[in-house]
This record gives structure tokens, sequence and C-alpha cells, in this order.
């Protein structure tokens, strides 16, 4: 080695070997496995089994001496034995658990989920809880006498999943008509397709009302349409510049004949019961608050019947309606659309169907009724636009420091 220069290492009994020029170096060297989420620090390391020996950290008195490192041999106490004693049925690891998906029947599956559950820390199961879900999907959609929708329920709650974890998952509830697994894909999944979530719409929107009814859904959003529903008819004021009373000044329906303008005014009046039921609104509603691309999600719009667009529109008309009139609605607390996320879902509405909507009678009182919100708004904005002179003058005031106990200030608005 004596004045030679190499360009190579070796690797040997985890150590590396690294000559230059007269000396050779000797670095310990170790590479566990590991996985890109423990990299970035989401996910901490999988625990090793207690059948596993523990990995060992190279020591310089076993590089230098040659010495094995002995690991060190556990004490067993009085109590260690007699905890191995009364352990009759260990709980199962994750491996097992998939393997029992497999064969198992439903029963046995959300028994042995729900065990496995309650004893980890699901930072350690983040991995290992998709492809847990991957093998109850799989096996549901090759065996139509199983599906186990509460272990799929449990897996959703974790919170863990999502539609590119498990793409076959949001499909096989609408497939098993269980609304309530749908429901809660809508509200952990942050990255559902536009073309699932016009599907799951559709399928919302199809669902007769008797039979949403007898559905089991989220607390939280049902207590929602129960409150405004409830109040529904309560008289309240003037918000975001429109009241109800108002819509037949802003209405330019300008049809001849006094016999086609009262029918048309009886249409055109606005949507003050809610035209879904209770739990079909709620389905809605979490579709209403999924994330989406306005680009993706216009050509599947495109694709639903008129008679589902209007029915749509005028729920939609009746949330703008209780929302523009009551504001307790916002800040009570439950999970529910806001009021642009409503305009926006008109919006998209209005282009992907607007020829449609015009040549259909039934959706004239209807575009009518939009119209006149859309009217009171700009009336609201022209309002504002007014003052915005006077206001930006009052913020830019400097107020003084020593006004002393009493005084009386002049302010001069242009």
């Amino acid at each position: 080695m004596a004045g030679k220069l190499y360009g190579q290492l070796w690797s040997y009994s985890s150590k590396l070997f690294i000559p230059h020029g007269k000396a050779l170096s000797v670095i310990p060297f170790a590479c566990p496995r590991s996985s890109l989420a423990s990299a970035l620090g989401k996910l901490k390391q999988v625990k090793i089994e207690e059948t596993k020996p523990p990995t060992l950290v190279p020591s310089w008195n076993t590089i230098l001496h040659g010495q094995k490192a002995v690991p060190p041999k556990p004490i067993e106490t009085r109590k260690t034995r007699t905890t191995r004693k009364t352990q009759l049925s260990p709980s199962l690891t994750i491996d097992q658990v998939q393997d029992l998906i497999k064969t198992a029947p439903a029963e046995g599956v959300q028994k042995e989920v729900e065990r496995l559950l309650s004893r980890q820390d699901l930072q350690d199961l983040q991995l290992s809880l998709g492809q847990l879900a991957l093998t109850v999907v799989s096996r549901s959609l090759a065996d139509p006498a199983f599906y186990s929708s509460s272990t799929l329920t449990q897996l959703v709650h974790t919170q863990c999943l999502s539609h590119s974890v498990c793409p076959d998952l949001l499909p096989l509830a609408l497939e098993k008509k269980d609304y309530f697994l749908c429901q809660l894909c809508l509200q952990f999944f942050p990255d559902i397709p536009e073309a699932m979530t016009c599907a799951c719409l559709k399928a919302f929107i199809s669902l007769p009302d008797a039979d949403a009814e007898k559905l089991s859904l989220e607390p939280d959003s049902v207590s929602f349409m129960e409150m405004l529903i409830s109040n529904e008819h309560a008289q309240t004021g003037l918000q975001n510049g429109f009241s109800p009373t108002s819509c037949e000044e802003d209405r330019t329906d300008t049809i001849d004949g006094p016999q086609t303008k009262v029918k048309e005014r009886e249409n055109a009046s606005p949507q003050q019961i809610c035209p879904l039921g209770l739990h079909k609104a709620a389905l809605i509603n979490e579709v209403l608050q999924t994330a989406y691309s306005e680009t993706f999600l216009l050509p599947h719009l495109k694709d639903f019947s008129s008679d589902h667009v209007v029915l749509f529109l005028q729920y939609l008309e009746f949330l703008y309606l209780r929302y523009s009139t009551d504001s307790l609605i916002q800040t009570h607390g439950c999970r529910s659309p806001s009021l642009n996320q409503i305009m926006d879902w008109v919006c998209m509405l209005l282009d992907a169907h607007f020829t449609v909507l015009v040549m259909t009678p039934v959706a004239k009182g209807l575009l009518l009724n939009l119209q006149s919100f859309v009217r009171s708004q700009v009336r609201l904005f022209s309002e504002l636009g007014k003052i915005e002179g006077s206001l930006q003058e009052l913020n830019d005031m400097k107020i003084k420091k020593d006004t002393g106990e009493y005084s009386i200030e002049i302010i001069e608005l242009y």
C-alpha cells in the first residue's frame, strides 16, 4: 500500500475499509432497512418483534480486537415468567392479520382488526393499514359473499388512508351502496378524483328519499340539516345584501301578458322549503366540501340529466337562501359547506348546463331566482363601493395618543 492511491473502498462484516496513502481507515457501517416516510420524519420506525435479535451497533473493541458482540441476555424475573405463562392467546402481528383477512369470515376479520388498532400506535401502522385495506377490498371484489363494512369503516376512521393508497375502496362502497362509508371517504380522503366525486353525487341524487332516511350517517351532518330545516320558516333580517321580500323587485321578467307574468312569478318564488330529504341532503353536503379542480370536474358534470341538475340547483338555491338570511348558520360549529362553496357549485352547474336549462320550462323560475340573487349582490357591492373612500380615510387616520380624559373630534369625510 506504500505510496499508492486507491480509488476503491471495501465493505466487510459491517465495516468500511478505506485505504489512503500509507494508512487504512476502518469505520463502523450499518445500513438498516428504512422507508421514505421514516426518513422524512412522518413515520416512526416499526417496532421489532421480540423473536428477532436486536440490531447491534458496531463497537471499536469488535473492530480492533475481533471480539464478537454478544447480545445481553434479558434477566428473567418471576413476573416475566408469570406473564409468559398467562399469555395464552397472544395478539396477532400485522402479517398474520393480513393472512387472516384472506380466509376468515367477516366477523373474525373485524375482531382482529379492532384488536390491532386498539393495541398499536397508529403512527407505527400508517404503511401497514394501507395494505390491510387493500387486502380487504381485494377479497370483497373477488368474493361477492364477503364484505366487512365495519372493518373498512374502522380503517378509514384512522385517517391514515387516502384514495391513492386504496383506489378501489370508494367504488366498492358505491357498488355495495354503503353510503356511510362513502360519507367517511369524502370527509377524510383529500385526493378523490373528480370522476369519483361526480359518481358519488349522481348516486346520492338518484337515491330515493325513503331509502335515504333509513341510513345511519355521521351525526354532525344530520344535526346541521335538522337545524337548517327546522328554522327554514324563521323570519330574519337582511344578510349579505339579500332579502327574500326583495326578490320581486330584482326580477327582470318581461314576458307579455298579465296571466303569463303572474304564472312566471309564482314559478319563480324563492325556494323556502328544502327539496331533498334530511339524510340525502347531508350526503350531498359532503360532496360540496370535497376538493376539486374545475377544469376536470366540468366534463363529468355535463353527463348529468336535466332533472338531476334542476333538483341540485333547487337545493343549492335553498342553501343560499338560508345562509343569506340567517347569519347564525355559519357559526354553529357543525361540519357544513361554506357560502363560497355553494356559489362555486352553482356557477359550475350553470356553466355545464346553461343551454339545457334555458330550454327547460321547469328551470325558468329557478334561473330568475338565481338572477335576482346575483343582482342583490351587485347592488350590495355597488353600495359598498360608494363608501369605500370614506372607509379608507378612517383607516388611514392617525390616532392621537394624548386625547385626555374627554375630547371631541370632528372627522371630515370627502
